[in-house]
Order: C-alpha cells, then sequence, then structure tokens
C-alpha cells in the first residue's frame, strides 16, 4: 500500500483500491476491461456497488507516486497501472487528492487495432418482458472510459451539458433532469452527470473529462450508457482510425464523487478543480487589456499605438497588456490591412512567420515591455500554435514561444486558432502544452481561447491556463453587460471563477447600432461593467487609450478597491445567488473567504420592485458586521443591506432602487 497524508492506493495482480477519508473506488480486471465494482462515500458508509464478477488476470505492472503535475496542481497520490494487450498497451492513472472527495481517471493507448475501440451494438427490445431488465449495453474495453455501479431502486439524475464554441453559443449550460427506471437502458451526453439517491439523500457526481459534447473527436458518441438503475458506463473516448504503434494516444478521462446534494457536491468539485489548477504563475487574479474589443484588429497595432496603451493602462492600473494578432511579420486570416486565407500552416507560408513585425516594431518588442515594467505591467502576445498536419509543428511552437518568453520577457501568451480533429491532434497539442510550462518552469500563463473550433473545452486538461470565454463586440451588436454577467454566473456553479477570463468593452462606443434597446451596453456604466466580471479575471477588451477622462477616473475608484482585496478572492469558495442573470433580476455571488468571512457583490438590473432577498450559501450571525465597500449609486441612493433571521442568518434583505446599480460588501464576525 501506498500513502500521501489521507490519501491510500493497493493493487493485486487484478485488482485496485484507492481512496482517502471520504471516498474509496475499487476496481477489478474482469472480461470487459478495468471495471469499477464500488464507490464508497466513506462519511455515511453508503456504498455504490455491483454485483460480483470473475475477475481475469491481466499483464499489468503499477507505480504509485506522489505526484503535482509540474507543480500545476496541488500535490496528490497518483496510481498507474500499465496493462499489455498483445502488441498493445493500455496506461490508466488513477488519482486522489487529500480530504477531497473524488477519484480522478486518467488513460492513454498506443499499438492497439480500431476493432478494441468500437462499441458492440446495443441490443434491440425482445417483447420478452421477462428479457428486459437484462436487455442492456456491452462497450469494448477502451471506448469505455470508466463506470460507475450503482444499485440503488429510487434514483433521479441531473445530466449538465456545457457548451463552448460562444462566437456560436450564449447559453453556457442546460440541465436534464431524469427519474430512472430500473427497466430502462438509454445513453446521453453531456459533461456533469449527478445521481441522488434522494431517499437517503446521497449523491454520486460523474464528469466526463473531455471536450464538450457537440465538439468531441467522434460526433456521434456518447458520453454515459445508463443500464436502469443498477450501472453507468461513461463512454465516446473520441477515438477513430488506427492507434499508433509506437506513439501515446491520449484517451478523454473521468472524475467521480460523493457526497450529499447536488448543490454539496458541485461545491466540492469546484474545490477540486482549484486543486487541479493551482495557476502556479499567479497568486491572484488579474486583469488584462486586450485591444481587439474595438475590432480595428491590426490595422493600429504599432509601437507607437502600443506605448499609448501602457501609458492608460498604467493609469487604470492593468497587470498585463496583451497584443493580438498583428504582433508578428506573417499575415493571417484576421488582418484589416492585408487579404489572407492563412488560420494554420504558418510555417510553410513564412519560415518566419512569427518574428516581431519589421515594420510596426522597428525597434523590437524590447522598449514595449522595458516601458510596461517601469509601471509595474507584464506583456502578453496573441499566438496560434499550428493545427496542420495534427500538430506535427508542436515542437516547433514550443521553441517559438519560449524563444519569445526568453528574448523579450514575454510572460503571457493567449491560445488561438486550435482545432483538434484527432485523437493524434489532441495528444501533439498536450505535448505543446506540457513542454512550454515545463521547460519555462511554469513562469508563462497560457490564456486558452475556447471561442471557436474544436478545442479542450471546460473539464478537459483542467491544469493548463486561464479559459478566453467571449468574443463580443458593440460593433455588431452582440455585446450586453447583463449576458456577460449571466455566462459567468452560469459557469461558476460548476468551475471556479479565477479560471476564466471575461470581458468588459468601452460601452460609449456604437450606442447608435443598438437603437433604443434598454440592455444596451451605454444604458450601463463603465464600473457597473467591471464589477459584472470581478470574480473572474477581468479582461478590458478594448484600446483603453480612446477611454473618456470620466471612463478612467470611475475606473481607477474601482479597481485600486479590486486590487486590495483580490487575494482574498483567489483561494475563495464563490457561489452564484439569487436568480440568473438576464437583464431584469437581482442576482451575485457570496464570496467566502473564512468560516466568518467574505463578501456579497449584489446586482440589481432592470427591475422595479426596489427590493430583494438572498439566500445565501454560508449563514452570517446577527453579530456580523458589514461594510459596504463600492457600489456605483450616487449616495443619496446608496444601496442597504440587512439581515432576516434571528440567529444564524441564510437569508439577506437588500434594498435598491436604482436600476443598474452593484454593490461590494465586506463580512466579518
Amino acid at each position: 500500500m501506498k500513502k500521501y497524508k489521507d490519501c491510500y492506493a493497493s493493487w493485486t495482480e487484478n485488482s485496485i483500491v484507492i481512496g482517502n477519508q471520504f471516498i474509496e473506488r475499487r476496481f477489478q480486471w474482469c472480461a470487459q476491461g478495468l471495471v469499477c465494482t464500488a464507490t464508497v462515500d466513506k462519511a455515511s458508509a453508503k456504498e455504490w456497488r455491483s454485483e460480483a464478477s470473475v475477475a481475469v488476470t491481466p499483464d499489468v505492472t503499477f507505480d504509485c507516486v506522489v505526484s503535482d503535475n509540474d507543480g500545476l496542481s496541488a500535490k496528490h497520490l497518483l496510481l498507474t497501472a500499465t496493462e499489455r494487450q498483445g502488441g498493445g498497451v493500455i496506461e490508466t492513472k488513477l488519482g486522489v487528492y487529500p480530504e477531497l472527495p473524488f477519484v480522478v481517471l486518467e488513460r492513454r493507448c498506443k499499438g492497439l487495432h480500431p476493432s478494441s475501440s468500437q462499441r458492440v451494438a446495443e441490443k434491440g427490445g425482445t417483447g420478452n418482458e421477462n428479457a428486459v431488465a437484462k436487455d442492456v449495453v456491452e462497450v469494448a474495453t477502451l471506448d469505455r472510459i470508466d463506470n460507475v455501479p450503482l444499485n440503488v431502486r429510487h434514483l433521479k439524475l441531473k445530466a449538465i451539458k456545457l457548451f463552448d464554441r460562444t462566437d456560436l453559443n450564449d447559453c453556457l449550460a442546460t440541465e436534464e433532469n431524469i427519474h430512472l427506471y430500473p427497466g430502462a437502458s438509454f445513453s446521453l451526453r453531456g459533461n456533469i452527470f449527478i445521481f441522488n439517491d434522494y431517499m437517503n439523500d446521497k449523491g454520486l457526481l460523474v464528469v466526463k473529462d473531455s471536450p464538450t459534447h457537440l465538439y468531441q473527436l467522434v460526433q456521434d458518441d456518447d458520453s454515459l450508457r445508463i443500464k436502469g438503475t443498477r450501472n453507468a458506463d461513461i463512454v465516446g473516448a473520441g477515438l477513430h482510425g488506427d492507434i499508433d504503434a509506437d506513439e501515446w494516444c491520449q484517451l478523454y478521462g473521468t472524475t467521480v464523487g460523493v457526497g450529499g446534494n447536488t448543490e454539496n457536491l458541485l461545491a466540492e468539485y469546484r474545490k477540486l478543480y482549484a486543486a487541479q489548477y493551482l495557476a502556479p504563475e499567479f497568486k491572484e487574479p488579474f486583469i488584462m487589456s486586450n485591444t481587439w474589443g474595438d475590432r480595428s484588429q491590426d490595422s493600429r497595432v504599432c509601437e507607437a499605438f502600443m506605448l499609448k496603451e501602457i501609458e492608460a493602462g498604467a493609469k487604470l492600473g492593468v497587470d498585463i497588456i496583451q497584443i493580438d494578432d498583428g504582433w508578428q511579420k506573417g499575415v493571417t486570416i484576421n488582418s484589416k490591412v492585408r487579404k489572407s486565407d492563412i488560420w494554420e500552416g504558418y510555417y510553410a507560408a513564412d519560415p518566419n512567420f512569427w518574428t516581431v513585425h519589421p515594420e510596426r516594431f522597428p525597434h523590437g518588442l524590447k522598449p514595449l515591455v522595458k516601458k510596461a515594467a517601469a509601471h509595474g505591467i507584464r506583456f502578453g502576445l496573441w499566438f496560434a500554435p499550428d493545427s496542420s498536419h495534427e500538430f506535427a509543428n508542436w515542437r516547433r511552437d514550443v521553441d517559438t514561444v519560449l524563444n519569445l518568453h526568453r528574448t523579450y520577457g514575454i510572460s503571457s501568451f493567449k491560445l488561438d486558432s486550435v482545432n483538434l480533429l484527432s485523437k493524434k491532434a489532441e495528444t501533439n497539442y498536450l505535448n505543446f502544452l506540457i513542454a512550454v510550462e515545463r521547460e519555462s518552469h511554469n513562469r508563462i500563463a497560457l490564456n486558452l481561447d475556447c471561442t471557436a473550433q474544436n478545442r479542450q473545452g471546460y473539464v478537459m486538461w483542467k491544469q493548463f491556463g486561464t479559459l478566453f470565454v467571449e468574443n463580443r463586440y458593440t460593433d455588431w451588436c452582440n455585446y450586453f453587460p447583463h449576458n456577460t454577467l449571466k455566462n459567468l454566473w452560469t459557469l461558476s456553479q460548476f468551475i471556479p471563477p479565477r479560471k476564466f477570463q471575461f470581458e468588459l468593452l468601452n460601452n460609449s462606443r456604437n450606442d447608435d447600432k443598438y437603437g433604443d434597446d434598454p440592455l444596451r451596453p451605454a444604458a450601463y456604466d463603465i464600473t457597473y461593467e467591471f464589477a459584472s466580471v470581478m470574480i473572474a479575471n477581468p479582461l478590458v477588451w478594448m484600446e483603453m487609450s480612446n477611454l473618456t477622462d470620466k471612463q478612467i477616473t470611475s475606473l481607477q475608484k474601482l479597481i485600486s478597491v479590486y486590487r486590495s482585496i483580490r487575494k482574498d478572492f483567489f483561494n475563495a469558495e464563490i457561489y452564484p445567488i439569487g436568480e440568473q442573470p438576464d437583464g431584469c433580476s437581482y442576482t451575485g455571488f457570496q464570496i467566502v473567504t473564512g468560516d466568518k468571512s467574505g463578501y456579497l457583490l449584489l446586482f440589481k438590473e432592470k427591475d422595479a420592485i426596489g427590493q430583494f432577498v438572498y439566500r445565501l450559501h454560508a449563514p452570517l450571525s446577527k453579530k456580523t458586521k458589514i461594510t459596504l465597500l463600492a457600489t456605483n449609486a450616487p449616495a443619496k441612493s446608496a444601496p442597504k443591506l440587512s439581515l432576516v433571521d434571528d440567529v444564524m442568518v441564510g437569508l439577506a434583505l437588500w434594498e435598491c432602487k436604482r436600476d443598474r446599480t452593484f454593490a461590494l460588501y465586506h463580512y466579518e464576525g
């Protein structure tokens, strides 16, 4: 047996047990491969288990270490089982983190024939009532990523689909609620599944660690196959075609956890996510600027323009100034200056594609980096890893990024134009991500764009970088502050907000294009926009040098408050509270920093009522001291917050008469 803190793992020639003080999962090799036979909620002694299977003895070796993903994740116990099948190899990694009720499974393989990755067809109904309960789906070894025994008679299921490719999608999560029937076998797609043994108030959470369901490699792949109330298989590894005999092929994985109700399970999952994504390049949330939001694209990018942006960024208090597409010599399809159709194959188009543009930056980038550093600002660049030929140039891309980092001190790279269309492409892109972080000793911060094409989604490869979620523009009338708040509020139910970059735009631009829309950006003030993305990493998606003195002064005051407290946000437990934002709601977040301390960030959208009662996730006491830190309301109409209950307060009454108002409160005691 191997131990680390409260984590442990043990194994025999054909079985594995792994867990900690809260969870235990037991696995056994049988005819279908490595199968989970039980998941135990140790806090309540609840067992989700299956009937005994006939064990087989595979050709397998084991290794168990304490890992931290090269410093990108918290330390955890990691067991690796390497199984040889004929001329191929399947490697299964099982990880467990201290004091968190989850087991994480990752798999990769090489040298296996495609037939070993195909599902066995579903059996059709026979009309024989006695056969219905046995009419189940069998899944071949590789395509079945994992399984969870259920064996609960009365069971409900919540299936959650996440959506990225936000250039096309603005509803980023949907859910379906199903009351399971013992005799029914069916399939679902999605990323997050919560089984609720509602008679005993116990839950089982299953996450398919893959791209979102719309953009997995095999488009008709299922995610979960239900066998009545007996068992569920997590399927759809994304395999198609031959697996290389000599190179590893990364498969999709799973996360399985135990606990109580849905709300508590998701809260614990966000803690796990935070442990898997430490963000070692940051110690607090950051403010980044990027000029692309004003739609000048590459037409204004040059040394003189960026010097103005540095001065404006210093006034506002941004941490990173990022130059988007246009700093480089090569020209892409997004150029406003020259016609091009290039969105991959950069080195084939020009071996010097990723050198600094000689006319726009005749002195290179060093003067800009030095000027920014004098103001305490770091510099970032847009970069597009070469998707052509399944990322065959991934090593060359690593060297390009590292050279820019070492030559100019560039510490942040936005990764765009990524298109993961095969397992080899996924594996090579993963190799790129690993090498950049490992060889820079985690000094490079990556911003992973999830707005278009086939990309990694929200729950795969969680250890790498922030997620840039939205491309929104007033020029196209697709930017609405309430929608951006809605998307952050929605995703924060599942993922720690510090994983994201959400944008605020210059709301004074293009007001005429919106007509008399009451939810148009100009109807809000720019501090409300900043507050609405404050719990993520705010992205100043604009040309800052175009802001008015009034806009700059307003933002300076709020950003000063934000910078003084943002370290508290970094490791806080953040809960969406109130109503889902829609432009006419009371909404917000509770930011829990300790047993008796935290923040409330509240928003009144367009609403006539004037007051709202919030249900809090962490109750307060009548002795709690509440302090207003920031609001965009005038002093004469400042909102008021009061506690409702007599002893431990789970409710808070917010009185606010003015539409489009935010208020940030600190509470303690």
